[in-house]
């Protein structure tokens, strides 16, 4: 039989490629960013992703409920930017070869923006960022990662905020 978290779709698993998986809530994740984000008033927003495999799959089901939230709420009054990239080295240094990408890509987002990352290390990277090109986080840029990484969320400055998922 298939063994799943009740809020995993028929879809999301077909994506994985297993017979059973428990999973996240990636569709609630990506619900509460855009729930709060609105709340702040923001009309321009970002989803920002690393491939590899589980990264890539939880930052599609994430970022697509992020999206529609958005849409349900603001219709076409809105702005989204989306930028998927890296790949998994043995390393772990995903960021190779796409740190020109992500400049260019931090430096299109319309202002002010909230900008949800797929986990706390994009959004401590993309914190620096955005100290190295003058945009201000949170005044300009409200980056919000997903993990609630003890060590990275603390060592940003300003500090992450994250949504802990409860797994």
């Amino acid at each position: 039989g298939r063994v799943t978290n009740l809020a995993v779709s028929e879809a999301d698993l077909e994506k994985i490629g297993v017979g059973g998986f428990v999973m996240l809530d990636n569709a609630k994740i990506g619900r509460m960013a855009a729930d709060m984000f609105l709340e702040h008033g923001l009309r321009n927003f970002a989803f920002f992703g690393s491939n590899g495999y589980r990264e890539m799959m939880a930052g599609e089901i994430r970022c697509e409920a992020f999206r529609r939230r958005l849409e349900e709420k603001l219709g076409g009054e809105m702005s989204f930017s989306l930028k998927m990239c890296g790949t998994l080295a043995d390393n772990e240094d995903f960021w190779v070869g796409t740190y020109d990408e992500v400049l260019a890509f931090m430096k299109s987002l319309p202002l002010p923006c909230g900008l949800l990352t797929n986990g706390d290390r994009e959004a401590f990277w993309l914190s620096d960022i955005c100290h190295r090109l003058h945009i201000k986080v949170p005044d300009q840029v409200e980056i919000l990662g997903v993990n609630n990484s003890f060590g990275l969320c603390d060592r940003a400055r300003p500090a992450i905020s994250s949504i802990f998922p409860d797994d």
